[in-house]
């Protein structure tokens, strides 16, 4: 893909996500991020979102005491990375077949909040839980394009 290409593609998924369909709006979008840091041999993805989006996946609160363990998000954490694994594709290249974001290296946990996020934040900046993911490289990427699939899922 060439240059033009590329920021094309750029401009046309921050399209996709700012005027999208009407229920991709439909949670607020300051409570999910991405953060993307290429490296020559790695890129490693950090997808944050809030409990309250992660609710739409699925149950998590086991124990139904009204808050998110750790412990639970820990048993929860493998389904939500497959998911998020098969709905968003990180290319290197305009020939890149897999797509892949890498493998799941496990879930970092808002600080201060202890061992359980309070139903009361689970849309907040103390509900957010980031799932990080490593994809090694056998060369330095030509470029980098990320692309979601998860918006039929998260504005349900």
């Amino acid at each position: 893909m060439s240059r033009r290409g590329a920021i094309t593609l750029w401009f046309l998924a921050l399209a996709g996500l700012l005027f999208g369909p009407p229920g991709a709006r439909a949670h607020n979008p300051d409570t999910s991020y991405v953060r993307i840091k290429i490296e020559p041999d790695r890129i490693e993805t950090r997808l944050t979102y809030d409990v309250f989006t992660l609710l739409k996946l699925g149950p998590l609160d086991d124990n139904g005491d009204g808050q998110l363990q750790r412990s639970e998000m820990a048993n929860h954490a493998p389904r939500i990375a497959k998911f998020l694994h098969e709905k968003i594709g990180l290319a290197t290249s305009d020939t890149d077949e897999t797509a892949a974001l890498g493998e799941f290296q496990g879930t970092g946990w808002p600080p201060d909040v202890g061992d359980a996020i309070r139903a009361a934040d689970f849309h907040s900046a103390n509900g957010l839980v980031h799932f990080n993911f490593v994809r090694t490289l056998e060369q330095p990427p030509e470029e980098v394009a990320i692309a979601f699939g998860v918006f039929d899922k998260f504005s349900e």
